[in-house]
């Protein structure tokens, strides 16, 4: 079976760590993926229509914050119907960097995709992160001589809020197991669908060429 597409991250000039802002209205498919990363997505403006998430799927809107942990498979799919640009903001964490700023990293994950779990505490931290990303939004557009000063205080004060609010632990090793096993599937269906889109496709289809039962394959 081929491996799940692993995704190299190198850092901007600068800074440290890989920053984009996305501003448009076409639309966008980024297959299944995974990376040691940690990639955190804001939507600031408009929405991504499927934004798949270790197995969850989200529709952002303005304002919403997700987090791809280390090696979680995830995709997104930005459909050519809006009458305004979408606006979002990726920052990438290289994995190396994050473990030399935080050992616990190592053995636990960000828990941020779910506000309406959060405590009073956590919804004050939501809102600070919301402010200093917009922030860094705005720091990437200028043409100041400190520029890259400003972008990697944002990146670090981001992280530093992701860590004390946001971080929990987690059976590293045993999920690690379990995301390689899920990222391979999730690439073979993906496949088949890229070959096939024009057909009439079933489950049975699917289940039957990656040699899975109908009712298992029907979790993916």
């Amino acid at each position: 079976m081929e491996q799940s597409q692993h995704e190299v991250i190198n850092p901007n000039q600068g800074l440290l760590s890989f920053l984009i802002v996305h501003d448009n209205q076409d639309s966008t498919y980024i297959s299944p993926h995974w990376h040691r990363a940690v990639e955190l997505s804001y939507t600031l403006k408009g929405s991504i229509d499927q934004f798949y998430v270790a197995g969850e799927n989200f529709q952002t809107h303005s304002g919403q914050i997700l987090v791809i942990n280390t090696q979680e498979v995830h995709s997104i799919r930005v459909l050519k119907h809006k009458e305004e640009s979408n606006l979002a903001l990726t920052i990438t964490y290289p994995y190396p960097f994050l473990i030399g700023q935080c050992e616990k990293i190592a053995y636990s994950r960000f828990d941020i995709n779910h506000p309406e779990r959060f405590s009073a505490e956590q919804k004050r931290a939501y809102k600070e992160l919301q402010e200093i990303l917009e922030k860094i939004v705005l720091d990437c557009h200028s043409d100041r001589s400190d520029k890259n000063l400003k972008l990697n205080l944002g990146i670090l004060k981001a992280l530093e809020i992701l860590i004390d609010f946001f971080l929990v632990d987690d059976f590293y090793e045993t999920r690690r197991d379990n995301r390689l096993q899920v990222a391979e599937r999730i690439k073979e269906i993906d496949e088949y669908l890229q070959q096939h889109y024009q057909d009439d496709i079933h489950l049975e289809d699917l289940a039957a060429y990656c040699h899975l039962s109908r009712s298992y394959m029907a979790r993916f």
